[in-house]
C-alpha cells in the first residue's frame, strides 16, 4: 500500500484504529506517532495480507501523521504527538440529573 493511498482512505484507517482500540482514539484524543505506526503495520496486514518491516512502517506513519496534519484532522502537540481533530469520533455528551 502507497502513502496516497493510505492518506486517500485516511477515514477508513481512522475507523480501523477506533475498532481495534476503541477506547483510545476519539475526538480531540491525544495520539502519539508509536500508537499510529502499530495501527499502521496492522492495518496493512490485515487489507493485504503483508507484514510491514519496522523501519517501513515508522517511514509511512511519519508521512500518514504530516499529511493528516496539513488536512487539519491531527493538531501538533510535540514532535511525537497530536490532537485528533476528527467529530466523526465525538462522544456523547452525558446529561446532569
Amino acid at each position: 500500500m502507497d502513502l496516497q493511498t493510505l492518506v486517500s482512505n485516511y477515514s477508513d484507517f481512522l475507523y480501523f484504529y477506533k475498532k481495534s482500540y476503541p477506547n483510545s482514539i476519539f475526538h480531540n484524543s491525544n495520539v502519539f506517532h508509536r500508537d499510529i505506526q502499530y495501527v499502521l503495520t496492522e492495518y496493512i496486514r490485515k487489507k493485504e495480507n503483508k507484514v510491514l518491516p519496522v523501519g517501513k512502517s515508522e517511514e509511512m506513519a511519519f508521512s500518514l501523521e504530516s499529511e493528516l496534519e496539513k488536512k487539519g484532522i491531527l493538531k501538533r502537540l510535540d514532535h511525537r504527538s497530536w490532537v485528533l481533530q476528527y467529530p466523526d469520533f465525538q462522544t456523547p455528551k452525558v446529561e446532569k440529573k
